[in-house]
């Protein structure tokens, strides 16, 4: 992660140094750098390419930090405003 941060690369470089250390906190149970590095990342995460399945790993973590740290209303509110769908019918998430 380290060598990430210090030498983003790509178009997308900028983004990928906040999503780095977000997962860097969420590896160490940091769940407030998780929120903090990761959120403002999901207004323009598809910059970052890859396949839905790899954004949604993004919105999950932010997710489940939120969850860890005792903030479910902001949860519920991150996956209804998000996920309206999801949010209407349930959410498989635990803590949620």
């Amino acid at each position: 992660m380290a060598r990430i941060i210090e030498n983003p690369k790509g178009p997308a470089a900028d983004m990928v140094v906040p999503i780095a250390r977000g997962f860097d906190g969420l590896a160490k149970g940091d769940w407030t750098r998780v929120v903090d590095e990761l959120t403002p990342v999901l207004a323009t995460h598809e910059r970052v390419g890859g396949s839905r399945a790899q954004r949604d790993l993004l919105e999950y973590s932010v997710t489940c930090a939120l969850l860890r740290s005792g903030r479910a209303d902001e949860a519920r509110r991150l996956i209804a405003s998000r996920r309206p769908q999801n949010a209407a019918s349930g959410v498989p998430l635990a803590g949620i």
